[in-house]
């Protein structure tokens, strides 16, 4: 999906991952994403996330 988009004109992707997904963190930090910015719930018991 990313190369497609990247071949369709798209700048910029990004992606929401739940902070205890410490594979995926890593992963996605290996491939050239950073966190721009943390997320979380309104609600009481919801889990936090972080924006690539």
């Amino acid at each position: 999906m990313l190369k497609w988009g990247k071949e369709n004109g798209a700048k910029y992707s990004y992606l929401a991952v739940l902070l205890n997904n410490e594979p995926a963190l890593r992963l996605y930090s290996k491939i050239g994403y950073s966190e721009i910015y943390k997320y979380w719930y309104r609600e009481k018991e919801k889990p936090t996330m972080t924006v690539f």
